[in-house]
């Protein structure tokens, strides 16, 4: 059963263009891969997990400003509950070969790329960052940069992580809004390099 549920998670994530980090091999950093796919989309979670339905749509930038194409891009996130691994075991970031909802993909010739997932939940608990995707950015021969997009109304969103946001410092900021088939989107959540 639980192979024909992967199977199917493939071949949908295939016929949409898309992947799903999980389907790429068994868990671990090789197979969680910090490999993109080729493609400018990606789903980051399985059939059926709960959460309201996120779509990301951005661009990575050079410090100048100009598209970055081919951009490999690492991306990973909590559950609605907060939590990276399945049985609510861990609530803080356990590091990125851990995490179950996770995802490649490698930004088109104009630097673009998409995304499907859920809206992450907050650390468990009164305190902590606000919900949060992470993004790991390796693009041609630099260094890793990594991100995190962040959600306008977050009640853990501050004044000092919102201007820092506004450098593109660290944060990216998205103000999600329904589209017409009611998922949450956040258009323009676009990366500048350092």
């Amino acid at each position: 059963m639980k192979s024909a549920m992967l199977i199917l998670i493939a071949g949908t994530a295939m016929a949409i263009g898309a992947t799903y980090g999980a389907v790429q091999g068994p868990s671990g950093e090789a197979a969680g891969g910090k490999v993109a796919t080729g493609t400018a989309t990606a789903v980051l979670i399985p059939a059926g997990e709960p959460g309201e339905p996120l779509i990301v749509d951005g661009r990575v930038l050079s410090a100048a400003g100009k598209p970055v194409a081919d951009a490999p891009l690492y991306l990973y996130h909590t559950d609605i509950q907060g939590y990276y691994s399945a049985g609510g075991k861990d609530e803080r970031n356990p590091g990125a070969r851990n995490s179950r909802l996770r995802g490649n993909l490698k930004t088109d010739a104009e630097g673009r790329y998409q995304f499907r997932t859920i809206k992450p939940g907050q650390y468990p608990g009164t305190s902590g960052p606000p919900a949060h995707i992470h993004y790991e950015i390796t693009p041609g021969q630099q260094a890793m940069q990594a991100f995190e997009l962040i959600f306008e109304g977050d009640s853990r969103l501050t004044e000092e992580i919102r201007q820092r946001a506004a450098k593109h410092d660290f944060f990216i900021l998205c103000a999600p809004a329904k589209d017409a088939q009611g998922n949450l989107r956040c258009k323009g959540a676009d990366v500048m390099l350092k």
